[in-house]
């Protein structure tokens, strides 16, 4: 993600970036890594949706976290990794 702000930034002046996943607390991180200025403008909406569901899983092997995905959700799925930008 880091080498995607510099490309970028590069080609694009303005730039308009949409998320439903994005917490609060990451917010600093994405904003790091696309090289997004002090005073963005922000629309932040709430995060009751009734079309988004949330399932903690713990998998000890990459595959089997494909697996799940593929076979296990039966609709669109996204999956959130611990690891940092």
């Amino acid at each position: 993600m880091l080498r995607l702000g510099d490309l970028t930034e590069k080609i694009c002046p303005r730039r308009v970036f949409i998320t439903a996943t994005l917490p609060p607390s990451r917010e600093a991180d994405f904003k790091r890594a696309y090289k997004i200025g002090p005073d963005p403008t922000v629309i932040r909406t709430t995060t009751n949706r009734p079309n988004i569901s949330y399932r903690h899983l713990l998998v000890e092997e990459e595959s089997e976290l494909l697996f799940i995905a593929a076979t296990d959700f039966g609709s669109p799925c996204f999956e959130y990794s611990a690891t940092h930008i």
